[in-house]
């Protein structure tokens, strides 16, 4: 579809150079239903790469809350392994391949984590990302399972994803 956006775009180009040239309104009226037709075709490729590439928002939000409930490439279900979210996506436009990202850290982002009290620990989350989030949050619930940490790694994860909510709000 947009090859046949450009080929319109030169089409309606030449038609115009020969509107000018000959001073004729048809050329002219011509050039413009080329443009259109132009036009058409990229909203319509537009949406074609939107449709297959959105990851839906109650997917994302599942995904948020628990990243062990991630599907695998083949739909299967992942439950009790780290999460598979799609990274990027690659397709000629005749098929979409889904390209993974690597499972989040499995474990304490920073050394001697097990030495800290539960207050220092809390203090450590509000400095992670969303991956080391979900690698801390799973090494907490099978380790100590300390409330104070958990609640402190909900709320963190809570606060970065309602931050990317309001990012999306304002692209869409």
């Amino acid at each position: 579809m947009i090859f046949a956006a450009f080929g319109l775009l030169a089409v309606a180009l030449a038609l115009l150079i020969a509107a000018i040239i000959k001073s004729s309104v048809a050329f002219g009226i011509a050039a413009l239903i080329a443009t259109v037709g132009a036009g058409v075709f990229i909203l319509l490729a537009n949406a074609y790469y939107r449709r297959l590439t959105h990851t839906k928002p109650a997917e994302l939000r599942r995904l948020a809350t628990d990243p062990t409930s991630a599907r695998t490439a083949d739909g299967a279900s992942g439950a009790g392994q780290p999460a598979m979210v799609p990274a990027s996506y690659a397709g000629n436009g005749h098929g979409l391949v889904a390209v993974m990202a690597p499972p989040a850290p499995y474990g304490p982002p920073v050394e001697n984590y097990d030495d800290l009290t539960a207050t220092q620990a809390a203090r450590v989350v509000e400095t992670l990302g969303i991956d080391d989030l979900h690698g801390l949050r799973r090494w907490e619930i099978e380790h100590a399972a300390r409330k104070t940490v958990l609640t402190a790694i909900d709320k963190r994860i809570q606060s970065i994803v309602d931050v990317r909510k309001q990012i999306t709000s304002f692209e869409g």
